[in-house]
This record gives structure tokens, sequence and C-alpha cells, in this order.
């Protein structure tokens, strides 16, 4: 059920907005209201946003020698590599989800700066990444606050890696 699931999301979105197009152009469906077409629309979006989030969910990240490599098992022909030498250190982290519920994570540093984020929320295998990957390894000790975590993010706060 889990291999099913985000493939019949994609389908249903794109169903959805085939729906919505016909019923603009009126091709089947000559009478149909302006709410009907809206909710086709919200639909559709509904729909690609489940599937872009159960395609996030499935992704796997393994850890090759010295590459990272990320990739979709149900596109087995995307698969992104990153060098895990460009990196200087390795944090474990603890920050709160949207919900309020602290989530365990490993940042990669690079010039200070945060650039690669994996939290236990999202890879089943954390900790087995976190071991192999050959950096030093330190420890934020309190949870990272939200603002606080978005100036990391987007690079106004730097880490410390001494």
């Amino acid at each position: 059920m889990t291999t099913i699931l985000p493939l019949l999301m994609l389908v249903m979105c794109i169903g959805m907005l085939y729906l919505f197009i016909g019923s603009l152009s009126g091709d089947g469906f000559a009478y149909t209201s302006i709410w009907l077409s809206i909710a086709l629309l919200f639909l559709s979006v509904m729909f690609g946003w489940l599937a872009v989030l159960s395609f996030k969910l499935y992704s796997r990240k393994v850890i090759e020698g010295n590459e990272l490599k990320y990739y979709m098992p149900y596109i087995p022909f995307l698969v992104f590599y990153k060098d895990i030498d460009d990196y200087e250190a390795k944090y474990y982290v603890r920050t709160f989800n949207r919900y309020g519920a602290i989530i365990y994570g490993i940042w990669l540093i690079k010039n200070g700066k945060l650039r690669y984020e994996m939290y236990g929320n999202t890879f089943r295998n954390l900790h087995e990444l976190g071991s192999a990957i050959k950096l030093p390894r330190y420890v934020i000790k309190k949870p990272v606050l939200p603002f606080t975590l978005a100036a990391y993010q987007i690079g106004m706060k730097r880490v410390k890696t001494e």
C-alpha cells in the first residue's frame, strides 16, 4: 500500500487538473458551475501537494564512500550526489517541528554556514547516516528555536566549528 499511495495521488492530481481544464473550456462540462470548477482546482492542488509530500517521505539517502546518494525509489533515473569531503563538520541538533515536538537532526556545515540538513522525522536511518559520515562531530545541546533555525538556514547566523 505504501508503494501505490504516492502514485495514486499523482494520478488523482493529473485527473483533477484535466477535469478542471475541461470545465473551463466547456468540453463535456458546458453547464459546470464556477464553484465546481474551484473545487476541482482545489482538489488538484491538494492531491499534487500530497503526492510531493509522499514522494519526499519515501526518498532514500545512502552513503557510499565519501558520497551522499539521494534518490527516490519511484524515479530511479533521477539520482543526486553530494561529496561529503566538501563539508567541514557535522552537528547533531534537536529542533522543533511545526507541531512543537522535538525532532533530532544532523547538519552538515561548510564555511561556518549550514549547507545540508537531515532530520529524524524524514529519515528512519538517521543514526546510520550520522555514523557513516566521517567528519568532526559536534553537538548543540539545547533545542534550536524556530527563528534561530530560520537564521541558520538562510545563512544569517554562523555555526561555530571550533
